[in-house]
């Protein structure tokens, strides 16, 4: 198995947050606790001779599920993406319709569905990460299925979209 990116690391960090926003809420038996999902970011991609700007908005819904100790056993996020990458004097609108499911009990991590999608008028896709990835808790690949241009190209995948 190849080693996990830093890019995969940091949102396995972003999900290990919103675990921990999860937890802190009450427990209910059995039932899931479902809260709503709304974040923004703007981030800074290197792209050698220009940084870009790779903003995005996450709008949908947290539910942790529990055993019937009130032991949190998994937490999925299912989001709707919307956003942009601006950069070289030319911007790119991005869309994504995902799933992010922690697995406490199996100690894994799952990113399903759309991450991004990257449409370029009159040339088609220029950015495809879709499909399933899923990760160890010790940063382990178990399984990709699907193009991960993120994942596997990293800044370039962003940096190209925008030559």
């Amino acid at each position: 198995m190849r080693p996990v990116t830093s890019r995969v690391r940091a949102a396995a960090a972003a999900a290990a947050l919103l675990l921990g926003l999860c937890l802190a809420g009450p427990v209910q038996a059995l039932q899931p606790i479902t809260s709503p999902l709304e974040e923004w970011s703007s981030e800074p991609v290197d792209c050698g001779g220009f940084v870009a700007t790779l903003t995005r908005s996450l709008s949908g819904t947290i539910r942790e599920f529990v055993n019937a100790d009130g032991e949190t056993t998994r937490v999925q996020a299912a989001a709707q993406m919307r956003g942009s990458l601006t950069g070289n004097g030319s911007e790119v609108a991005l869309a994504g319709n995902l799933l992010v499911v922690i697995d406490l009990v199996r100690g894994t991590f799952a990113y399903n569905g759309a991450v991004f999608l990257a449409m370029d008028p009159g040339s088609g896709i220029s950015i495809q990460d879709t499909g399933r990835f899923l990760t160890s808790f010790e940063d382990e690949l178990l399984l990709e299925a699907g193009p991960h241009d993120a994942i596997d190209q990293g800044a370039a995948a962003f940096c190209n979209a925008l030559a």
